[in-house]
């Protein structure tokens, strides 16, 4: 027999603890209030019955109070949820990444690359062993969970949809760091990264197998990283505005940047981006 539910040291000591609850409230209730009467002869049959009768009622209240506990380690024996047979196979710990980088934005996979990105999450935690657990968390500059440690995939599908996307870079150095640390002396650990690729997987070995959930059909992540437009002080109805375009490849890629003020065209500049290169760009004097 193995327990599947609480160990057997916990339910010795929930039942430890109920117990002298149990004890204490049953000699309480046993005590009684002294009450002053006249003495008269009539009672003196009384008390010889009653002395009689008391070995009797002293082997009721301790059979009564054995029948409590018996009940009570049976209520606590159920938390333990017993099985018979051979001992439960352990599951695997699994941290699910779900990388929340700007690029997680693009809509080259409709309505964009993080609801693909959930959904396959989604899939993977409703494929779960029974005694499979996985921690959902969300992959951006830090590493944010959203759900304990769990085998329930209702839990798991609710954390997952809280993830949003953020307007950052994701960190996987520093997510792989933190599933390390949480899956640290679980059985079979191991990561899955629902991801668009936009980021440097480790080329080195690593201490847990990673599985990939790849999301996305384009093979370049371009982004605007950066957007700020202000109205000149001595001339409100013109401004001027700061734009910064980012390749997240390893590969050099071409840009088109369209500038749009009130629904019509401003301005379209084709750019040459570099390996992972930032180029700012400044339009001044915008009138609109």
């Amino acid at each position: 027999m193995h327990f599947v539910g609480m160990s057997p040291s916990a339910l010795l000591a929930v039942f430890g603890a109920a117990a002298v609850a149990a004890v204490v409230l049953y000699v309480l209730k046993l005590r009684r209030r002294a009450v002053a009467v006249p003495f008269a002869r009539i009672w003196d049959r009384v008390l010889r019955d009653q002395e009689s009768n008391e070995l009797f009622s002293q082997l009721k209240r301790w059979l009564s109070l054995l029948l409590q506990l018996v009940l009570l380690a049976a209520l606590v024996f159920a938390l333990g949820d017993p099985r018979i047979g051979e001992g439960t196979p352990r599951g695997k710990n699994v941290v699910v990444l779900i990388d929340a980088s700007l690029s997680m934005q693009a809509i080259d996979v409709k309505p964009s690359r993080l609801f693909a990105a959930k959904e396959a999450a989604k899939r993977f935690v409703r494929g779960l062993g029974a005694n499979d657990r996985a921690v959902v968390v969300q992959m951006d500059m830090l590493p944010t969970p959203l759900s304990t440690l769990s085998g329930e995939p209702s839990e798991l599908e609710a954390a997952i949809d809280r993830v949003r996307a953020e307007d950052t870079p994701a960190d996987l150095a520093r997510a792989l760091g933190f599933a390390e640390d949480s899956l640290r002396g679980l059985p079979e650990p191991s990561v899955v990264l629902a991801t668009d690729g936009a980021l440097a997987l480790p080329s080195g070995p690593v201490s847990i197998p990673i599985q990939v959930l790849p999301v996305g059909t384009g093979d370049r992540n371009l982004a605007i990283t950066e957007f700020a437009a202000r109205r000149y002080p001595l001339d409100k109805s013109r401004v001027e505005v700061m734009l910064e375009v980012t390749n997240t490849n390893e590969q050099p890629a071409d840009a088109e940047v369209t500038l749009y003020g009130d629904g019509a065209v401003i301005d379209v500049t084709r750019l040459r981006l570099g390996s992972r290169e930032r180029l700012p760009r400044f339009y001044t004097d915008i009138a609109g």
